[in-house]
């Protein structure tokens, strides 16, 4: 179990186990949010990093390390993932041809989880 401080200031005590994906901000966020997925009470926000929380999950294997097609980072329990599709035609086409794959047959293949990115 770890302590994850909500944005309201209340610390949640979380299964990192149970944890399927760690998010940053979104555009519209004002200040420092990080979305965690997969905890008993939905989705908990917290201003923690998330590198930071997701490095400190500890959870073996560790999350994945992906990235959206607005460049920001997810981190993804890859036990969560049920399929892979293609990027939808509104993904920035700029950044999906910037992203690095080690595997050039997976370059535009995005996981698709129980919880939505």
């Amino acid at each position: 179990m770890i302590v994850i401080r909500a944005l309201d200031g209340i610390a949640v005590d979380v299964d990192e186990d149970t944890v399927t994906l760690v998010s940053g901000p979104y555009p519209h966020d004002v200040g420092a949010h990080t979305y965690v997925h997969g905890v008993e009470r939905g989705v908990l926000v917290t201003a923690e990093s998330a590198a930071a929380l997701a490095a400190r999950l500890g959870v073996n294997p560790p999350l994945a390390k992906l990235t959206r097609p607005n460049a920001t980072p997810v981190w993804i329990k890859g036990s969560a993932v049920t399929t892979l599709r293609t990027p939808r035609h509104t993904a920035r086409v700029s950044q999906l041809n910037k992203r690095k794959s080690p595997d050039a047959r997976h370059a535009n293949l995005w996981p698709v989880c129980r919880d939505p990115l």
